[in-house]
């Protein structure tokens, strides 16, 4: 719009690694704290090469279905479920 500010904001996902394509075929990209000037200063080729699957190995755990439900921000959604 004309001159109005619009807050917004992107998720980009990439192929899962191994922990979430238990899951799903997709994952967010997860870029690792070395590589912050890359993503943020890099010529758009050197930051399109983070995008791959996440390189370090992720906690996995079940939680509740009420994760489900965007609208759910409670803690809930993060407490770990014995399997």
């Amino acid at each position: 719009p004309q001159g109005e500010k619009l807050g917004s904001c992107c998720l980009l996902t990439t192929g899962a690694n191994p922990e979430v394509a238990q899951v799903h075929d997709r994952m967010p990209v997860v870029v690792e704290p070395g590589d912050y000037a890359c993503w943020l200063e890099g010529e758009p080729e050197q930051a399109a090469a983070l995008f791959g699957p996440a390189r370090a190995s992720l906690e996995v755990y079940r939680v509740s279905t009420v994760v489900n439900k965007a609208g759910n921000d409670v803690p809930e959604c993060v407490v770990r479920l014995e399997m």
